[in-house]
């Protein structure tokens, strides 16, 4: 039986100390199954890229870029150090000159690790709906486990974005 997957292969770089605030962003993106995280550049379809702004936004975002690989589309995640959730920080996007990459701005503390704010709950829906993974997209999906005594279960999922076939092993 051919396995169809509509995973995406994402290669993550940290630019600058995040005080492990990507990891969270991470583990926010990847509760989807349509993520999967690649240590190879060239087996990535998509570059997940954190920076931290320590001096000037537009210097470090802009030092941030030329450390990009060209060739892939990438996700700017850029993380802003404050303590106040409210912050109001510039937006990245005016930084970036590169239609191949979307940026959105968190904010994070060094004691606290990535805010709890509704910015950084507005970056995160915002790079789940650019990556196209969003959950609450799938319009209809049902389990055909016809299949059951050659211990293989067939999950087929429709959504806005494709077919999604996972072929898993049953445990005996």
């Amino acid at each position: 039986m051919a396995v169809l997957t509509s995973f995406i292969n994402f290669f993550v770089m940290v630019i600058g100390n995040t005080m492990d605030s990507h990891r969270t962003i991470l583990d926010e993106l990847t509760i989807s199954s349509k993520l999967s995280e690649v240590f190879l550049v060239e087996e990535s379809d998509v570059i997940i890229a954190f920076v931290t702004i320590v001096s000037r936004s537009g210097t470090d975002i802009s030092s941030a870029m030329e450390k990009i690989p060209v060739g892939k589309p990438a996700i700017l995640i850029v993380l802003h150090h404050t303590f106040d959730p409210n912050y109001i920080a510039p937006d990245s996007r005016l930084c970036v000159n590169k239609n191949t990459v979307f940026a959105v701005d968190c904010l994070y503390h060094e004691d606290e690790g990535l805010l709890r704010c509704p910015r950084n709950d507005d970056a995160i829906r915002a790079v789940k709906k650019h990556l196209k993974i969003d959950e609450h997209n799938v319009d209809n999906s049902r389990i055909n486990c016809a299949e059951m005594e050659s211990n293989i279960c067939t999950a087929i999922g429709i959504s806005g974005v494709g077919i999604i076939v996972a072929v898993t092993a049953v445990p005996p």
